[in-house]
């Protein structure tokens, strides 16, 4: 292999783990609202961040969000759906972090 072929090969791999990387991306949220002075949050995980806020906010997917306007307060990103499963399940136990990060609002 010459090395113009060896740099093309290379480029390749990094190109191809990058795509792998793009698609298997998993996201963990906490969504915060505000509705008549109450301070609310929701965790939760997605593969696209931007759509499901809208589909939270237009009352679509989970009922205990429906009625309110979300903002993301924070958002981990996992290259794997069973590491943001894990991570949802830690956030949705962890009430002091929920509580501290509810107050950016």
């Amino acid at each position: 292999m010459n090395h113009f072929a060896f740099i093309v090969h290379v480029l390749k791999k990094i190109y191809l783990f990058k795509l792998k990387a793009y698609l298997l991306t998993c996201y963990v949220y906490i969504l915060g609202s505000r509705k008549k002075g109450k301070l609310r949050t929701y965790v939760g995980w997605t593969k696209d961040l931007t759509k499901r806020l809208k589909e939270h906010n237009a009352g679509v997917g989970a009922r205990s969000t429906r009625g309110r306007i979300w903002f993301i307060l924070y958002a981990e990103r996992y290259f794997t759906h069973s590491d943001a499963l894990k991570r949802e399940w830690q956030l949705k136990k962890d009430q002091k972090f929920r509580k501290r990060i509810k107050y950016l609002l």
